[in-house]
């Protein structure tokens, strides 16, 4: 589950972005996760919260919920994130549209929604999603990830390894024990970086 961004502390958690990163539970049940939120939200801190616990408002069924969903088809990662493979899409494509149905019979609602598309994301000549990917332009000072990570790393206690730079230095000086073979990926900041799995 990805609570509201802000309402689980991210402290200690190394970040990809401040503007996406939300720390929340992975269970096997909604009542498993219903009691991972009442530990996880320091409800001093949090608003817009439940009165009472998680645990609390759990009903038992669906019958009410409303769900929006996107079309499986349109919404594949870009080229930029992770290099295009057809059997992989229509493998989520299908699996999405299978889940959608087995939704329509338990919930009250499930409708398509239209969001802009990532094509359409793009903010002074970047997509949106590129601005924020891991290992996307790991050079580019104004990266959000390198941004993310060099706080992050400043606050490490101890840490010879303060800056996304240092730390790629040190993966490079260190191959053998830190890294896959380093055909896999592109650390030269010139684009995107995972292209073979």
């Amino acid at each position: 589950m990805k609570p509201t961004l802000g309402l689980i502390s991210q402290d200690g958690i190394c970040p990809i972005s401040f503007d996406f990163d939300s720390a929340g539970p992975i269970a096997r049940s909604a009542r498993d996760i219903a009691i991972l939120m009442d530990a996880l939200v320091d409800r001093e801190k949090a608003t817009n919260i439940p009165n009472g616990t998680y645990v609390s408002h759990l009903t038992g069924n669906f019958s009410r919920i409303r769900i929006g969903v996107l079309e499986p088809k349109e919404w594949h990662m870009p080229p930029v994130a992770v290099a295009p493979n057809k059997e992989v899409d229509d493998q989520q494509d299908a699996d999405a549209s299978a889940a959608y149905e087995r939704l329509n019979s338990l919930v009250a609602i499930v409708k398509q929604v239209e969001v802009a598309s990532l094509e359409e994301l793009v903010v002074d000549g970047m997509s949106q999603i590129q601005r924020v990917m891991v290992f996307s332009k790991l050079s580019s000072k104004d990266s959000r990830f390198r941004q993310a990570i060099d706080s992050y790393l400043l606050k490490l206690e101890g840490g010879k390894v303060q800056t996304l730079d240092q730390l790629m230095q040190f993966m490079r000086d260190n191959a053998k024990q830190e890294m896959p073979p380093v055909s896999q990926y592109d650390t030269s900041g010139n684009g995107s970086s995972i292209r073979h799995y």
